[in-house]
């Protein structure tokens, strides 16, 4: 059994410290469980190597392979993992609220795995969690949920922009059946926690490009924006925790979406090691490939 602590009433799971043997006696099946029912797992005072590190992604899925991550633009080194820093890919820049990698029909909002080797300055690069179903499901009317459900939303990938596809606005985890809203970083850029785009933003380079109704109408961006000034209203939807040497983070990308604050001109390196791992759900042949994208 996992001892943990929630972080909220609603999503988050906070351990204390857990050594490589206390993760790995652990089974399969109950770290999954814990998981998906509370889409993000902390734990602090983590010591792996990074032959550890690659064997514990295992508990929670399949980690992708080097095809797979060719085929998103990334890559991971020899010893399988990806070596995150801010001073290289995206920086030190900040990112809007998003889930990973949402544009693929087989592959999108893979599971995340963190672990933080160097953070210099803990007061910036702060990664912020947000809960996308308690609006949907308790908030929103029975009318309102139905209207939603009649739209979809045009994902690309921003790398290759002839990769685009239309996915139902509202999703149904295919794990605990819990009904959201697929939401990921937008184009738009609104002065508000998550949605202001850096300086250097060029229009059209985000996942989410438009919401259409069945009718052919668009709905404005802007009711995303509301939506989720709506959600952080709600203190349970929404926490963060500070990065420290030695934590793990790690994301489910299927009820959640997350973004991350600026990173500070600190000279020394701010480095994570990560992991990208497919859902069980995505790598089991019998299972079609859009299951992810049925209501």
């Amino acid at each position: 059994m996992i001892d943990f602590t929630n972080i909220t009433s609603l999503f988050g799971a906070y351990i204390e410290k857990m050594s490589f043997s206390e993760i790995m006696s652990i089974s399969k099946k109950e770290w999954q469980n814990l998981l998906y029912k509370k889409n993000v797992i902390i734990i602090d005072k983590a010591r792996l190597s990074p032959s550890e590190f690659v064997k514990v992604s295992y508990k929670f899925g399949n980690p992708w392979t080097h095809e797979v991550y060719k085929l998103h633009g990334e890559k991971i080194n020899d010893n399988g993992i990806d070596y995150w820093d801010d001073q290289s890919g995206l920086y030190k820049m900040p990112l809007c609220w998003h889930k990973d990698n949402s544009w693929h029909p087989r592959w999108q909002c893979p599971i995340r795995f963190l672990f933080s080797r160097s953070i210099p300055d803990s007061h910036t690069g702060i990664i912020h969690y947000l809960d996308l179903r308690y609006v949907f499901n308790n908030v929103l009317s029975k009318k309102e949920q139905d209207w939603l459900s009649e739209h979809k939303v045009l994902i690309q990938d921003y790398r290759n922009k002839k990769r685009q596809f239309f996915y139902p606005l509202v999703q149904k985890n295919p794990i605990t059946h819990e009904k959201s809203l697929f939401l990921t970083a937008m184009d738009i850029d609104y002065n508000f926690l998550g949605l202001k785009k850096h300086h250097s933003y060029k229009k059209g380079n985000t996942p989410l490009i438009k919401a259409i109704h069945s009718s052919g109408k668009e709905l404005p961006l802007n009711y995303f924006v509301d939506y989720i000034k709506k959600t952080m209203k709600f203190k349970d939807c929404h926490f963060n925790k500070r990065w420290k040497p030695n934590m793990i983070q790690i994301v489910s990308n299927l009820d959640v979406v997350h973004m991350r604050t600026g990173i500070s001109e600190n000279p020394k390196k701010r480095l994570l090691w990560r992991k990208t791992i497919a859902h069980d759900f995505q790598t089991q042949s019998n299972i079609p490939t859009q299951r992810t994208f049925k209501n």
